[in-house]
């Protein structure tokens, strides 16, 4: 009765261990589809460093970053649906090989165990699931350093091009003050004579009603009066202007009532 007792243990554990061995296994076809695209990406991942070496302008460097985006997000999907699958099947192998070393075998001239008939037909399957799964994670890594590497660039690049923009608007700004100071002495010309023309038609007509003054050296002499009066009312104006209304005090708050 013990002895059939441990034959249909030792039955048990051998069923068991082929059905650990076939959910391994399931992880295989995975393997096997995942690897040309591995490949393919490998290849395309090549190309985009390679362009990227000789790209020069924001137009090429944006293009590279749409192409590693894409790229980055399909490996990143591939590799998030085959992980359970790969986790699960190294960990039925570590199940089997527990329950080989339960069964406590031993060997007969000329027949392999079946620890080592497992260790030569299921390990080399595991171990090419576990490269493709390795080199899944290697691809992601140098994705994400080239799409560091090309952020990096395209952000200097946009760096350069609002530093060249800075520039132009303060060459523009420079430009537009000369110009400022330019039409400020104009208007002071311009007023002046204006005001002077003025002036030298009331003294004229001072002159008709019969008063004793010489309307052209009258004028001649309120020149620099004029003009610096003119100027001195630009310059307040403008700095008036620029330095704006002052903000009004605030209306004093009511007084606590005392207690």
């Amino acid at each position: 009765m013990r002895k059939s007792n441990a034959s249909q243990a030792l039955s048990q554990r051998v069923l068991e261990i082929d059905t650990y061995r076939m959910m391994a296994l399931l992880a295989l076809p995975v393997a096997r589809e995942s690897q040309p695209v591995i490949r393919e990406a490998e290849a395309a991942l090549a190309a985009i460093s390679g362009e990227l070496a000789a790209a020069d302008s924001p137009e090429a460097e944006r293009s590279l970053l749409e192409r590693l985006t894409r790229l980055s997000a399909r490996i990143e999907a591939m590799a998030e649906a085959d992980n359970y699958r790969f986790s699960a099947s190294a960990a039925y192998f570590s199940i089997i090989r527990a329950r080989l070393q339960e069964l406590r075998e031993e060997r007969i001239e000329g027949v392999p165990t079946l620890g080592e008939f497992m260790e030569r037909r299921l390990v080399p399957a595991m171990e090419f699931c576990e490269s493709v799964r390795r080199r899944q994670h290697e691809l992601i890594e140098r994705l994400s350093r080239t799409d560091s590497l090309l952020r990096t660039r395209v952000t200097m690049t946009q760096e350069r091009y609002n530093s060249a923009i800075l520039a132009s608007l303060n060459k523009r700004a420079e430009l537009q003050l000369r110009l400022q100071h330019a039409v400020e002495g104009f208007s002071i010309v311009a007023i002046s004579y204006y005001l002077l023309g003025v002036l030298g038609y009331g003294l004229k007509a001072l002159g008709k009603l019969g008063v004793p003054v010489e309307a052209e050296l009258a004028t001649g002499l309120a020149l620099p009066l004029v003009v610096g009066a003119v100027w001195f009312a630009v310059r307040r104006a403008q700095r008036a202007l620029h330095r704006g209304h002052p903000p009004e005090d605030p209306a004093p708050a009511p007084a606590a009532a005392s207690s």
